[in-house]
C-alpha cells in the first residue's frame, strides 16, 4: 500500500493486530468470528472481529485503515498479545 504525499509515494508499514487485554486477569480469549472478509479494505474504527472470554463478548475495531490479512482461525483460543491479523 502506498500513500501519496507531496508528489512522492511513501510505503506504509503493516501493523499487527493482536489479542487485546480486556481485563486485569485476562490471559486468553477465543476468536469468535471475523466481521469482515480476508483481503477487505477497512476503515479506522471499523469492527474487525468478535472476541469472547469467560466474562465478556466484544467487537474489536481497526486501529488504522488498511487491507485486512487474517491469520487467526475462528474458534481458536489465543493468549493475550498473539498476532491474529495484519493491516497493510
Amino acid at each position: 500500500m502506498h500513500r501519496v504525499g507531496t508528489g512522492t509515494a511513501k510505503k506504509v508499514m503493516a501493523i499487527d493486530i493482536r489479542i487485546p487485554k480486556l481485563g486485569m486477569e485476562m490471559t486468553e480469549a477465543t476468536l469468535a468470528g471475523w466481521l469482515v472478509a480476508d483481503g477487505t479494505s477497512v476503515a479506522q474504527d471499523q469492527p474487525l472481529y468478535e472476541l469472547e472470554t469467560d466474562k465478556v463478548s466484544t467487537e474489536v475495531t481497526a486501529p488504522i485503515a488498511g487491507l485486512l490479512r487474517q491469520i487467526g482461525e475462528v474458534g481458536h483460543v489465543y493468549p493475550v498479545g498473539e498476532v491474529i491479523a495484519r493491516l497493510e
